[in-house]
């Protein structure tokens, strides 16, 4: 079984797959597997391999290497128009020139079913996402959130047993778009579909996904839930990728009762134990949220302190992230929740000691 795989029988399952787009290999001897009705989430940087990934599992290219079994049934060389899957594209791809209704039943039309049924699917779609009453209309009629909702309800139209979906709010506004995140859960829970979505946005991957896989290079580096990837990344790229975060170089220097010690340049620093050894090269992690800002010689004492100045603020509303420059000229970042009184009790060039607990900081080889 591949690192991150679920239990029980996957309705996906992908096995030593790779391709190559000339001397270009996009996806790289990927193996996973994916749980019936399960929220999944490709996420990554541009040219990482996840569109190429999910067009591989859509049938719309042929893998190299590999195979790829959906439902028991190998589908490695099986078209897309037979495969018990569906895809929303990033651009929606709806006929201007048809309505709304039209849209949705395209698919339905090509499968040659009955009239009635047609539109009994069609009424039930609508219904699904939202937009009764919106039938007669045309795609220039509509607003960009009602033209995702079309797309979505033709993707689902066929009741596909895997729905994927790339990119698909990337053309939503930021406000339309959260609103968006939080139905398109609710109706994935609802419709208990697997769904499978690529996104190049962190905080969309975490928001929707069951579990997520962070990819690189055409590799995955690391498959778990988001609060796995978050809380315990893998190595310094899934780090660095996945919110904000500061990375302090340091080496293991000792470690007694279950706490290491690290040296760092910054001064050291101790955590719970992680099962680095003595020795080890390390990056401390800490995530800006997990760190306080006290008087320099305030704080429990029991934490660690780092000084330095504060160099720079930035009001968030609900938050304000300070940017600190320590004594040995590193720069870190810290988030501060604001409670309304004393939002500008730090201002710019105060000294300061940024704390954190011994539970605060992750420890990544290099």
């Amino acid at each position: 079984m591949a690192p991150g795989d679920q239990t029980g029988d996957p309705i996906v399952r992908i096995e030593g797959l790779s391709k190559n787009f000339g001397t270009v290999r996009a996806v790289d001897d990927l193996s996973l597997s994916i749980a019936a009705g399960e929220f999944f989430a490709l996420l990554g940087p541009s040219g990482c391999g996840k569109t190429s990934l999910l067009r591989l599992l859509a049938g719309f290219e042929t893998p190299d290497a590999g195979r790829i079994v959906i439902a028991g049934n190998d589908m490695t060389d099986v078209p897309p128009h037979r495969r018990p899957v569906n895809m929303m594209f990033q651009s929606y791809a709806l006929f201007p020139h048809m309505t709304v209704a039209q849209n949705i039943a395209f698919g339905l039309n090509q499968q040659g079913l009955a009239k009635s049924d047609i539109a009994g699917r069609v009424a039930e779609m609508l219904h699904l996402v939202q937009l009764d009453g919106l039938d007669r209309r045309r795609p220039d009629q509509l607003s960009g959130g009602q033209k995702q909702r079309v797309a979505l309800a033709r993707a689902l139209a066929r009741r596909p047993a895997i729905l994927l979906l790339d990119e698909p709010l990337a053309a939503l506004d930021k406000n339309l778009r959260e609103e968006t995140q939080t139905e398109l859960v609710a109706l994935q829970q609802r419709l208990k579909t697997t769904f499978i979505v690529v996104t190049h946005d962190q905080r969309e991957a975490i928001v929707l996904s069951q579990r997520l896989a962070v990819m690189r290079d055409g590799r995955f580096d690391q498959v778990g839930t988001p609060a796995e990837i978050y809380e315990q990344p893998a190595n310094r790229s899934v780090a660095e990728f996945i919110g904000e975060i500061n990375l302090i170089d340091g080496e293991v220097i000792a470690s007694e009762n279950g706490v290491q010690t690290i040296a760092t340049e910054a001064g050291k620093a101790q955590v719970l134990a992680q099962s680095v050894p003595m020795g080890a090269r390390v990056a401390l992690a800490l995530r800006p949220e997990r760190l306080r800002l006290e008087k320099p010689n305030g704080g429990d004492a029991a934490m660690n302190h780092f000084l330095g100045t504060v160099t720079g603020r930035s009001y968030r509303g609900d938050s304000t992230l300070f940017d600190v420059t320590l004594a040995c000229g590193l720069k870190m970042r810290v988030l501060r929740q604001n409670s309304g009184a004393g939002t500008d009790a730090v201002p710019v060039g105060a000294t300061v000691a940024i704390c954190f607990s011994e539970d605060a900081g992750i420890l990544l080889k290099t």
